[in-house]
């Protein structure tokens, strides 16, 4: 049960039902400083990537860039998410390095460092010559003093490695490279840990260029390697959204292309395989951009159109509930690359490729009352998406004094609004949104 109040006296209240905040923003050549990779909370601080390492807090103050990748050798452009652990970061670069005379503009680095920009250190210069994987494209997994990631190239095979190393950088091992023709190839998501296993995506499947990818699971020490399901050439996915898998329960939640309804779709699987379901999808000519959110009430998405025009979403494990939280229209940060969750707000970061801009922002999810007066009546509205919110009423506040306000709301499209005659002076009303 969800429950908001609004106090309506016999002077107008009016309060805001708008929730979002830019927290910081990134505008002009250079720019993507702030909006390559995710984003990762850690007390009270956002950490992000791009051509730089940036934090931020939560209410927008203490923005500071912590490091700057100016030095091939130590890695050149910043990707995924990073690992905050105490006092330490940890990340990966999907180009730079030592081994810089190849095509690939390096193959990446493994680094460290200190929360406060101190103490850059580079764990591993990957060599896919040397038989590492090579050039990862998200982020890593922290588990007690051992990292586990991903890499789309370098192995036995050349096709991607799943890695761990130790965090003083010593204990590299590609625990599993991939076999093309059985096991899909060039994994680009951020492996998911459940408890002593990880599971991630490839977003290619066999040698069939059409192969929708597949989804995989290994033991920390690399053994038990299965594929879980393979993608048909009907869903990939192989899209612009991070590839990696949400947990809920016993199921995982993923993002792809449905190619039978040419519309971007949220599926669920269980994590042994079975039960493969398209339970959402997003309107056509639209697309998934970032990872889904798992609230513990319901996933939350971001999704991208054309003109730069993108959003905010929330829909139930069921597939049901489906509702925009926000709308960023055509403003110059549309595209979401991440988001991050602490009840009840979320944190993004956006970007518009072709201003190069973009920004941090947060969005708390609860949906606000607002009033105004209007003559004798009272105005109460509420946004759209919470119409399955009930308008409750009360002059007392005791737990049994709530009732129901049976009026239907009017729906603008954006906000649902009841009018209700004004209490007489001295008289208070309250009212509030209560969701079984």
């Amino acid at each position: 049960m969800k429950t908001f109040v609004l106090a309506i006296l016999s002077i107008a209240i009016t309060a805001s039902a708008q929730n979002f905040k830019t927290l910081k923003t990134f505008s002009g050549p250079g720019s993507s400083v702030g909006i390559e990779g995710g984003l990762t909370l850690s007390d009270g601080m956002l950490y992000g990537v791009g051509g730089t390492i940036y934090k931020v807090s939560t209410n927008g103050s203490g923005f500071a860039v912590i490091h700057q990748f100016t030095v091939a050798s130590e890695g050149l452009f910043p990707v995924g998410r990073v690992v905050v652990s105490g006092n330490t970061i940890y990340g990966v670069t999907t180009q730079g390095g030592t081994n810089l005379n190849n095509f690939r503009g390096g193959d990446g680095v493994i680094y460290r460092m200190d929360t406060n920009g101190s103490n850059f250190s580079v764990l591993r210069w990957l060599d896919g010559t040397a038989g590492d994987g090579y050039q990862p494209r998200f982020g890593m997994v922290l588990v007690g003093s051992t990292l586990y990631g991903t890499t789309s190239g370098g192995g036995v095979y050349d096709n991607g490695a799943v890695f761990k190393i130790n965090t003083n950088g010593t204990g590299y091992q590609n625990i599993h490279s991939f076999e093309p023709a059985t096991e899909g190839s060039q994994p680009m998501s951020e492996l998911t840990l459940i408890g002593n296993t990880l599971f991630g995506t490839t977003p290619f499947g066999g040698f069939a260029e059409l192969n929708g990818g597949m989804l995989f699971k290994l033991g920390l020490d690399g053994s038990g390697f299965s594929v879980l399901y393979t993608f048909t050439n009907l869903f990939s996915v192989f899209s612009e959204a991070v590839n990696a898998l949400t947990p809920v329960g016993n199921a995982l939640y993923g993002v792809g292309y449905d190619y039978n309804a040419s519309k971007s779709s949220i599926y669920k699987i269980n994590t042994n395989g079975s039960g493969f379901q398209i339970i959402s999808q997003l309107p056509s000519g639209s697309n998934f951009s970032g990872v889904l959110t798992w609230t513990g009430a319901e996933l939350l998405g971001a999704w991208f159109g054309p003109d730069s025009t993108g959003g905010i979403f929330q829909v139930k494990t069921n597939g049901t509930g489906y509702r925009a939280l926000k709308d960023f229209g055509t403003n110059s940060s549309s595209r979401v690359v991440d988001l991050c969750w602490v009840g009840p707000t979320v944190y993004g970061n956006a970007f518009n490729s072709i201003n190069n801009d973009g920004a941090v922002f947060s969005l708390d999810v609860r949906p606000r009352l607002a009033s105004v007066v209007a003559g004798s009546n009272v105005k109460i509205s509420w946004p759209r998406y919470a119409q399955d919110y009930q308008l409750e009423q009360s002059s007392t506040l005791t737990t049994s004094s709530w009732t129901n306000m049976i009026a239907a709301p009017l729906d603008d499209g954006t906000n649902l609004t009841v009018t209700l005659p004004a209490p007489a002076a001295p008289a208070t009303m309250f009212h509030r949104l209560h969701r079984p």
